[in-house]
């Protein structure tokens, strides 16, 4: 099927744009759920981002998604660190909103 087209009185004339470069990665969404000990899942969710300015490239994602969180934490030095700074940060963060 073949639509009719309909021709604009003034027609909208988009200006070109400089061509950006997005040199880093932007974590837009940071998920864990673990209902107890040894058992979990993260999500994560990154864009692009020009680091000198923080803009983002919201229309490309990168997305990484795992339910073996704790297996995960126990071979990765570094996402057994990141959960040793989210569980450190619960005291200090509670304590911060309960100040505001």
């Amino acid at each position: 099927m073949t639509l009719p087209v309909i021709q604009a009185d003034d027609p909208v004339v988009e200006p070109a744009v400089a061509s950006k470069t997005y040199d880093a990665l932007w974590l837009r969404t940071v998920q864990v759920v673990s209902p107890q000990y040894g058992v979990g899942s993260v999500y994560i969710e990154a864009v692009p981002m020009i680091s000198g300015t923080g803009e983002v490239h919201h229309s490309e994602s990168i997305e990484i998604r795992t339910d073996q969180l704790w297996a995960a934490a126990a071979t990765i030095p570094e996402v057994a660190q990141a959960m040793g700074a989210i569980l450190a940060a619960f005291g200090p963060l509670k304590t911060w909103l309960e100040s505001q």
